[in-house]
């Protein structure tokens, strides 16, 4: 698995013995180290001690201890790329074989060689990683495990001790960590030819050792340590931080990014640069969850879940919010809308683009509805939401659409215009009884439609609308818009009847029992007197004649409204699937022309997180 790997941290905090036990005598090692459960009572982790040793060959010896927060424990945190989990290294742990990533190994030979060192958080080994309740609590402490840390100690590998002077191995380290300060002894002056930190050997800056400080600040400034999307979170929590690399090298934050800004070009919105300027907007509004998430959506991560879990902690304004390594991604993507939208933190406007970055963090661009979207649970099939009005429901989202008209006519599949002649003939009599003055139109309109469904197969056109059938029902805002879509209900009958007198296709119960993937052809009836030019079009098998199709700027899929009467005669409106109008099946139509078309008529429509994901799926 990849660098810095999803850390569903798990953790334990009351000064304890040993939290860990082994199935072996101590003269033997065993495969598979055993945790102890942590107490569910306190607020709790567990902190590693590392065992100084005579010498590199000896083995690394780590003791497991268990802490309670109440208790403020002193101990650093560990920040690193987990590497390679398909290659692990032994090392004792609790006197026991535990296994560990390449990197991590030399961390810990990088720790112990200070004898004085205080105890280390370190995920992959004070997290049961294979324990799932375990780690999503963890995972709810991770913001105060790093900022509680009085350093946070970030390890960017041992191939940098390549910029070490020839002796920098045997230098020593000057005392117990705790008592280290940021003084001015470990401050970098750029100008001078060579760089020493309190600690060892200078980087070597001279052209007899490729490149010194340039070439050590440019790789760095590469690395992909950066990358990752919990690193994000770990520096930015951090009270103070130090920068470990090689043997034995330490620097303190502020001197490292002197170093690497003096050596290299400064590129703000990428490498250490980015999380430096991160940290000093830290108290200036900058750390918000959407902020986090639109800034930081190409981190890194195994675990696209951590796309949202791995800056949930360091966002200002997401306490509270669910976290469950037992969800799938596309239930994170209903947990981060309904939050979002249960706080205040999204406008109407923004839902589309919010909730499709989203849906890319997790999921991928090309990701297709599916039926699995948690449902609001509290809720039956259908809920009337009464006026319109929303009181702080966070499965309740308004989306502010524009009518192009409703659906007059419901031809035939795109199957069977394609194999029946018969069945062309008579959509093509249809459009002469529905747009006699503007027949050549409808014509241009039909035919490019007609071109469309030709030139693709029945699976690309599958894709190209959903079926779904909204939750939710809504009256309409007005009384306006209410006597417009009762003049729509009332002439279903006769659109019906007169599908019949013209030996049109009937719309019949027994017609619509298709499969779910058939797609059905359109033809469109103004709602105003202001004339839409757009005519004809493809929809999902649920509709009906009678239905809106309406337009949500940013999103290729028309939205499908069902008006229907409640008791006392009340319009309700309902999401009934989506659909494509024949120009979106081509190209997305200029805004400013669907703006024109549906000036006169906007609705605000009502959907679920379910119902929202499936309008996005464009």
């Amino acid at each position: 698995m990849d660098a810095n790997q999803a850390r569903r941290r798990g953790t334990d905090l009351v000064s304890r013995p040993v939290s860990g036990t082994s199935t072996a005598s101590s003269q033997h090692y065993v495969e598979t180290f055993t945790y102890s459960a942590l107490p569910q009572d306190k607020d709790c982790t567990r902190l590693v001690r590392v065992e100084p040793a005579g010498n590199n060959d000896d083995p690394i010896s780590c003791i497991l201890i268990d802490v309670v927060f109440g208790d403020r424990p002193k101990y650093q945190a560990l920040s690193y790329m987990w590497g390679d989990e398909t290659s692990k290294l032994k090392i004792l742990l609790n006197g026991t074989e535990f296994r560990v990533t390449q990197n991590l190994f030399d961390a810990l030979q990088f720790l112990r060689r200070e004898p004085k060192r205080g105890p280390v958080w370190i995920d992959a080994i004070s997290i049961n990683q294979a324990n799932i309740p375990e780690r999503n609590r963890q995972l709810q402490m991770m913001p105060y495990i790093y900022v509680r840390a009085h350093t946070v100690l970030v390890w960017l590998g041992k191939k940098y001790a390549k910029y070490e002077s020839a002796d920098s191995k045997e230098c020593v380290e000057a005392g117990p960590e705790p008592a280290r300060k940021n003084t001015s002894d470990e401050a970098i002056r750029p100008p001078t030819s060579s760089t020493v930190d309190a600690d060892c050997s200078p980087i070597p800056a001279g052209d007899g050792r490729a490149g010194g400080e340039a070439a050590f600040a440019e790789e760095v400034r590469t690395d992909r340590y950066w990358d990752r999307v919990w690193i994000i979170q770990e520096i930015g929590r951090a009270y103070r931080i130090q920068v470990c690399f090689g043997h034995r090298r330490i620097m303190d934050w502020e001197s490292f990014i002197k170093l690497i800004a003096y050596k290299a070009p400064k590129e703000r919105f990428g490498g250490p640069y980015h999380l430096d300027e991160l940290r000093k907007q830290k108290y200036k509004g900058g750390h918000s969850l959407r902020n986090l998430l639109e800034n930081h959506r190409d981190a890194l991560c195994t675990d696209q879940r951590d796309k949202v879990y791995g800056l949930v902690g360091l966002a200002a304004d997401a306490r509270g919010f669910p976290m469950d390594y037992g969800k799938r991604e596309i239930d994170v993507w209903t947990d981060t809308m309904r939050f979002m939208n249960d706080h205040g933190l999204l406008q109407s406007s923004d839902l589309v683009e919010f909730g499709r970055m989203v849906r890319g963090l997790l999921l991928g661009p090309g990701m297709e509805p599916v039926h699995s979207v948690a449902h609001p649970s509290p809720w039956d099939s259908t809920r009337l939401v009464l006026d319109g009005q929303v009181s702080r429901n966070t499965d309740v989202f308004t989306l502010r659409a524009y009518i192009y008209g409703y659906i007059q006519y419901l031809g035939p599949t795109t199957t069977d215009v394609v194999s029946s002649l018969q069945l062309a003939d008579e959509w093509a009599m249809a459009l002469q009884a529905n747009f006699p003055e503007d027949l050549s139109h409808a014509h241009w309109e039909s035919d490019n439609l007609m071109r469309k469904i030709l030139d693709a197969d029945e699976a690309s056109l599958a894709k190209s609308c959903h079926n779904h059938m909204s939750c939710l029902c809504w009256r309409p805002q007005t009384d306006d818009f209410n006597n417009q879509f009762r003049r729509i209900a009332y002439k279903l009958p006769r659109i019906r009847q007169m599908q019949e007198k013209k030996s049109l296709p009937k719309f019949t119960a027994a017609s619509k029992l298709r499969d779910d993937n058939d797609r059905y052809l359109f033809q469109l009836n103004c709602l105003s007197s202001v004339k839409t030019p757009y005519k004809t079009g493809i929809a999902s098998s649920q509709a009906e004649p009678g239905d809106l199709v309406c337009w949500i700027p940013g999103v290729k899929q028309a939205v499908l409204v069902r008006v229907g009467f409640g008791s006392g005669d009340e319009v309700h409106l309902q999401v009934c699937g989506t659909a494509r109008i024949t120009c979106d099946l081509e190209k997305e139509a200029a805004l400013e022309d669907k703006k024109r078309a549906c000036e006169l008529l906007e609705l605000d429509i009502l959907v679920d997180a379910h119902t929202l994901f499936v309008i996005l799926a464009s």
